[in-house]
């Protein structure tokens, strides 16, 4: 699996969601610095390409529609 710069990431055994902010391409293998926040703490790591996963996207909201007036029927 190929990491851009930019790309959200986990390990492929959980923790927190993580930002690519460099890759190295050493020949035999590529490492990928990450960067992730644990409270307001800033951490960086860097692990392997094949102990990282791209996070499934995000659910989107279900957007509500709520018209001003509308509050069902009355008593």
């Amino acid at each position: 699996m190929t990491f851009r710069i930019g790309d959200l990431v986990k390990l492929k055994s959980g923790g927190p969601t993580m930002t690519v902010t460099r890759v190295d391409n050493l020949g035999i293998r590529t490492i990928v610095r990450r960067t992730w926040f644990t409270d307001s703490k800033k951490e960086q790591g860097e692990f392997p390409t094949k102990a990282l996963v791209s996070p499934p996207p995000p659910v989107a909201k279900k957007k509500v529609n709520v018209t001003r007036g509308d509050r069902g029927p009355s008593e």
